[in-house]
């Protein structure tokens, strides 16, 4: 269980790039030492639930049948178990990774989420900053950076906690923070380039916004490429999407619709019909 907890701080301390072989490597090895969970009653509400959901988040098929041990006759969890904040707020984000037919989850996010509302109020300040985000925004819901960002001041108040895997944390968040910000000098030139503003001044600017969607999805070091090739990708569709929806008039969309249409497997465009385009019309066809 500490091999457990201690992948589990990596990936919330948002460091996991850094061991992925290694992090890969422990939960299988886990996962052909631990197939049959039943033979395994000893665990608690938070062991179970942490061990369960780290095997579904990294693709592993395992059976609901861990929590079997925390129910009652009639299948509902056992009320003894809402005294239990650390189990709760594990078998909490254990549920979002459910499957259909998942029923004792189902059960199981109904439970934790009346009993964390109502006894959240009453925790010491640590944990009840845990539980209120928690209920806002699940772990397996969250964007990888922002999540790392909140759990490193969570983990820094820890008295028990890794001090060098703190400062890892620490300087890797920065690191990459740095990385991203080099990204956006990179589109932010680009786009001065393209002479967006002054080609399309109706339309939405919204380079650094699609750079920070690419950074939700591809937030490690290694997609710098593609965080920037999403992020211009999707400032051009704006744009683009712009015409469409409040700028361009009717005959000149279906000229351009039928343009792009015409477009051949050789990669060159079609040119008939650019002449009865306006100007701000040719220039977003080059694109």
């Amino acid at each position: 269980m500490e091999r457990f907890d201690f992948i589990d701080k990596i990936e919330r301390l948002g460091v996991p790039h850094h061991f992925d072989i290694e992090i890969e490597n422990q939960l299988q090895e886990f996962f052909n030492v631990y197939t049959n969970f039943g033979e395994y009653s000893a665990y608690d509400l938070s062991s179970a639930a942490l061990q369960f959901r780290l095997f579904r988040q990294h693709g592993f098929n395992v059976s609901c049948g861990i929590f079997d041990q925390f129910t009652d006759a009639e299948g509902k969890f056992k009320e003894s178990l809402c005294y239990d904040t650390r189990g709760l707020l594990s078998l909490y984000e254990a549920s979002h990774v459910r499957t259909h037919g998942d029923e004792i989850l189902e059960e199981a996010l109904a439970f934790t989420t009346t009993h964390l509302t109502s006894g959240g109020p009453h925790l010491d300040s640590t944990p009840a900053k845990q539980v209120k985000y928690a209920l806002e925004q699940p772990l397996h819901k969250g964007i990888p950076r922002y999540e790392a960002w909140r759990y490193i001041s969570i983990y820094e108040e820890d008295e028990s906690h890794n001090k060098v895997l703190l400062r890892l944390a620490k300087l890797d968040y920065h690191l990459l923070q740095m990385s991203y910000k080099e990204d956006l000098c990179e589109i932010t030139r680009w786009g001065k380039e393209l002479e967006s503003v002054s080609k399309f001044p109706y339309a939405r600017s919204r380079f650094v916004e699609c750079y920070f969607w690419a950074v939700g999805a591809l937030y490690e070091p290694q997609y710098s490429l593609a965080r920037m090739t999403t992020a211009k990708a999707g400032a051009v569709l704006t744009m683009i999407d712009d015409i469409y929806d409040a700028y361009g008039t009717l005959d000149e969309l279906q000229i351009l619709t039928s343009s792009v249409e015409r477009w051949n497997s050789s990669g060159i465009w079609d040119s008939s019909g650019v002449d009865q385009l306006s100007d701000y019309i040719r220039t977003s066809r080059n694109f």
